[in-house]
This record gives structure tokens, sequence and C-alpha cells, in this order.
């Protein structure tokens, strides 16, 4: 009997210990889902300048010319 109060904890302090796993965990949730979505809208925007140079590079060897692909031989940009 003397050393049941030893062996007794708080238990709110348990509970409050769970909760603050619980959200570390679900901001980590969070994190990976925003990741997701930057790593999309990188993959889209990478997709959009592979087409915009693929149809520069056929323009090119189909030896058709216009004022953007010159200004783009020019200038080597967008």
């Amino acid at each position: 009997m003397e050393e049941m109060p030893d062996r007794l904890q708080n238990p709110y302090k348990q509970i409050i210990s769970w909760i603050k796993r619980e959200i570390y965990d679900l901001e980590g949730l969070q994190e990976s889902i925003d990741s997701v979505k930057m790593i999309e809208k990188i993959i889209a925007n990478t997709k959009k300048e592979v087409a915009s140079q693929k149809t520069y590079v056929d323009d090119l060897n189909n030896r058709k010319t216009s004022l953007k692909t010159i200004w783009r031989t020019i200038t080597m940009r967008k």
C-alpha cells in the first residue's frame, strides 16, 4: 500500500503527451501533402517547358523562321 502512490501517475499528463504526439503526426502528414503538391506543380511546369522547347526545336528543324524563333536564337531564352 505504501508504494502505491509512487507507482501512480497523473493521467492528464499522459493524455497531454499523447495529444502532442498526435499533433506532431498530423503536422508531418500535412507537410508531406504540401511537398507532394509542390512536386506536382514542378512536374507540370517542366512538362510545359518541354513542350515549348519541342515546338521550338521542331520549328528550327523545319527551318521555319518567325520573330519568336529569331528572338529565341538571339537571346537564348524562351
